[in-house]
């Protein structure tokens, strides 16, 4: 996983202002909308600013900005790269 120079710029203000914030969290918002039957998953992986569960795996970035997920998306997680640009704070994958 990698956090881009530009989504640590956008985010360090906000984790700055919220002093119990210190966690951008990594979730699944799975859908059906590229199975025609129904029989796969098209994953979705979404951006939080909600407190992480308590066995979600949360792995530091820089001196003050974490990264969590749950272990499902484990495998998911090892490639993406969260970024930021004119539309905003997005996951690439």
């Amino acid at each position: 996983m990698k956090v881009t120079d530009e989504a640590q710029a956008f985010l360090a203000p906000i984790l700055a202002a919220y002093e119990a914030l210190d966690t951008i969290c990594v979730f699944d918002s799975s859908c059906d909308c590229g199975s025609e039957h129904g029989d796969a998953t098209h994953h979705h992986l979404s951006l939080s600013l909600e407190a992480p569960l308590p066995d979600d795996i949360v792995m530091p970035i820089n001196g003050h900005l974490n990264v969590a997920w749950n272990k499902e998306l484990n495998e998911k997680v090892a490639n993406i790269i969260i970024d930021y640009n004119d539309a905003g704070l997005f996951v690439r994958q």
